[in-house]
């Protein structure tokens, strides 16, 4: 007859796993908080079209966020550190995705759809 392995012996090769997971949500969590006001910034910028030089790069991310556009990662090189530092950290939310990057922001799916359209690009009919 088998013996009954103790508790010890069953979750100890699970504890790693369990520790990992903590780590990942801990990281999920800290990306989240730093991408909302990162996306207002970049949201904000393109709807007051305040130009900063780069100003299509920040609209062509934005409209990626909201499946108008494919953006490019090497056109971060374009943006300047400012804009692409935010663009960073919107992606590292999308990356650990605990909701859509727009979500983060009050009526931000809508604005940015919005902002995206008047900057010409559209969803195809």
């Amino acid at each position: 007859m088998s013996k009954k392995p103790s508790a010890a012996c069953v979750l100890q090769p699970h504890e790693p796993m369990l520790v990992q997971q903590a780590e990942w949500a801990c990281r999920a969590k800290d990306a989240t908080a730093l991408a909302g006001p990162a996306y207002e910034r970049l949201l904000s910028l393109v709807e007051t079209g305040r130009d900063s030089g780069q100003l299509g790069g920040v609209a062509a991310f934005v409209a990626a966020t909201v499946g108008l556009h494919h953006f490019d990662i090497y056109d971060l090189r374009a943006l300047d550190v400012e804009h692409s530092d935010d663009v960073l950290v919107c992606l590292d939310a999308i990356r650990w995705g605990k909701c859509h990057i727009a979500d983060l922001v009050p009526d931000g799916f809508a604005r940015a759809y919005q902002a995206a359209v008047d900057w010409g690009y559209a969803a195809a009919v």
